[in-house]
């Protein structure tokens, strides 16, 4: 498993999630668990110990919060702009003072018009 290799031997996982647009966020997020679990397997999950960010490709170049209702309706506001909305998504574990280790994971989220 690759949090009980060194920091440095960490490779991030990479993945794609196709989701709706019309979603609720309590979905999205599930979704977003849900790829963290296959990926990471963890022996718990909270959306809290991660942190969540996206960009949309071509169009922003900074990664901004998904942390909220609000963060992802201003992230499909600028996703749906685009003629194949596309959205990057970066996960990682978030440091605690028990375990300093981290783990990211990327997402890449195509958001189908409805």
């Amino acid at each position: 498993m690759e949090m009980e290799k060194g920091e440095k031997q960490w490779k991030p996982s990479n993945t794609f999630l196709q989701l709706k647009s019309d979603l609720e966020w309590d979905t999205i997020k599930a979704q977003l668990l849900e790829k963290i679990s296959q990926a990471l397997c963890p022996k718990t999950i909270s959306y809290t110990e991660y942190d969540i960010t996206w960009v949309v490709p071509r169009y922003q170049s900074s990664h901004m919060q998904l942390q909220t209702e609000d963060d992802y309706k201003f992230l499909l506001a600028h996703a749906l702009k685009q003629k194949e909305p596309t959205v990057s998504v970066k996960i990682e574990v978030k440091l605690t003072k028990v375990s300093v280790q981290c783990k990211y994971l990327d997402i890449c989220t195509t958001l189908p018009h409805i």
